[in-house]
């Protein structure tokens, strides 16, 4: 590798909040910069958080730019957003571009088709917009745009195996690897250490049995069907069993009206958004994500790395994480009895619960470190490059 030069890495994103931020957080802190020349190009409009957290991981090692772009569909941020990628493109060289998410995904690798050539282009999904449980003519018309796209993208990085077939059957000639997201275990191995403490905070008393869920406040993270599970066990369940949620997000107010519709608002503690959720593992005994859909969600990851028994809808990714019946269970999307009887059964075998938490630290150890998730995403980009391994 003696007298190579950097291979000149830019990452687009405009999803700068979950998982996504988290992604190229990581992504920015752990690829070897004795290696790759990376730049962000990203949009600051989705977490107030993002750009402070952003500048912390990058210094001055790293160039930060940012773009007008946002979430929802407007023709004319858009077009300002695709112009400013594509300016960027035409007075900078890049080896490779990865995109990620449906937005930057779409602008950025046109952008990089029209202006940069002979750069390699990569992209990952985070999820498919067309698995988003939208109308049926929104999603068609998202298959349709994925599937042109695939026509102008030399690899696809997914992050489940479910999110890889998806991208291999867009085009005959796609290329995928699938590389799942990976954390740093310790901290949440830890997570126990605070348990008392954070059990008094949050006004949980010591015997409760404390469901968990963390993440965004939205109709993807299935919180709603979480509260209509516990809703159909009332009268089944022990008075002491109760659900912390832990995010911020634009469906609180909802959430917080149907737990009160529903009669089990006094089981439900709601914490809000926390920029450290380590703790709030520790005080948890059972650990449910009950989404919709799914890239490879890091929470999961965290909750089994912290010793917890998971149980968690089979969307991408969660699929992939939790070993049905040896680290947790599995059960339908979009299916609250499905889910009640999961947690009903969950509760009633505290030696099950035992051996899929112990089952599930090792899994995260041997399966999902942030090193193989580095290891897994430099062999993509030298593959994508030469052909070949890692140089």
């Amino acid at each position: 590798m003696a007298g190579r030069r950097l291979i000149r890495v830019l990452q687009v994103l405009e999803a700068t909040e979950g998982g996504t931020a988290r992604h190229l957080l990581d992504l920015l802190t752990h690829l070897p910069q004795e290696r790759y020349q990376l730049t962000a190009l990203c949009s600051a409009g989705r977490e107030a958080s993002f750009p402070r957290r952003l500048r912390a991981v990058c210094g001055s090692s790293i160039r930060v730019l940012w773009v007008p772009l946002g979430r929802e569909l407007s023709p004319l941020r858009d077009a300002a957003g695709f112009c400013s990628v594509l300016a960027h493109l035409r007075r900078n060289q890049y080896d490779l571009i990865h995109t990620h998410s449906a937005k930057a995904g779409a602008l950025g690798r046109v952008a990089a088709f029209l202006a940069a050539p002979n750069a390699r282009r990569v992209h990952t999904p985070h999820a498919f917009p067309f698995l988003m449980p939208t109308g049926s003519t929104k999603r068609r018309l998202y298959a349709l745009a994925e599937h042109g796209l695939a026509r102008i993208t030399d690899r696809f990085v997914a992050v489940s195996e479910g999110e890889g077939r998806h991208a291999a059957a867009l085009h005959p000639s796609a290329r995928v690897s699938v590389v799942h997201n990976g954390i740093e275990p310790g901290p949440f191995e830890a997570a126990g250490a605070q348990r008392t403490e954070t059990r008094q905070a949050l006004g949980v008393a010591r015997e409760d049995f404390l469901l968990g869920c963390v993440g965004r406040l939205t109709a993807q993270k299935g919180q709603s069907l979480l509260l209509s599970a516990l809703a159909f066990l009332e009268g089944r369940l022990p008075g002491r069993v109760r659900l912390l949620l832990v995010g911020g997000g634009e469906d609180r107010q909802a959430l917080e009206g149907l737990a009160q519709n529903l009669g089990i608002q006094s089981r439900i503690v709601f914490a809000g958004h926390r920029a450290d959720v380590v703790p709030f593992y520790g005080a948890m005994d059972l650990y449910v994500l009950p989404s919709l859909y799914e890239g490879c969600p890091y929470t999961l990851l965290e909750a089994m790395a912290a010793g917890l028994p998971c149980i968690a809808t089979a969307a991408d990714g969660s699929a992939d994480i939790v070993a049905d019946g040896a680290t947790g269970r599995l059960v339908p999307l979009n299916d609250p009895w499905a889910l009640a009887a999961a947690i009903e059964a969950a509760l009633a075998d505290p030696a099950a619960r035992s051996r899929w938490g112990a089952a599930g630290r090792v899994r995260v150890r041997e399966r999902f470190t942030s090193r193989q998730m580095i290891a897994g995403l430099e062999q993509a980009y030298e593959e994508t490059l030469y052909g070949g391994g890692v140089q």
